[in-house]
């Protein structure tokens, strides 16, 4: 899980400098966009992350439409398969069984 802030307005996920806060302080309501200058209105919460166990470093966060479909490429990718079938192959299971009908 991930505590993220999230745009009130649009539900999209909105980056924060979390080192321009004071250590312990409450997350803002308010914030300015450095890109665009305007203040928007953020609500925070916890969100889920997507982990692949055959991939180290690759986490999706839930933003709702886009995690599924993303996570989807990510299994359909050439590199995912090879560590998928690496493992398979170390594990003495039969290579490529667990790639069959994706």
């Amino acid at each position: 899980m991930r505590f993220s802030a999230i745009d009130a307005l649009t539900d999209k996920s909105v980056t924060i400098d979390h080192t321009s806060l004071p250590a312990g302080s409450a997350p803002p309501a308010n914030f300015t966009n450095p890109a665009t200058g305007e203040k928007q209105e953020v609500k925070w919460m916890w969100q889920p992350r997507i982990r692949c166990d055959d991939c180290p470093g690759r986490l999706y966060n839930a933003a709702r439409e886009d995690t599924v479909g993303k996570f989807e490429l990510h299994i359909n990718n050439r590199k995912h398969k090879a560590m998928v079938d690496a493992r398979l192959a170390a594990s003495g299971g039969a290579s490529g069984t667990a790639n069959e009908g994706n």
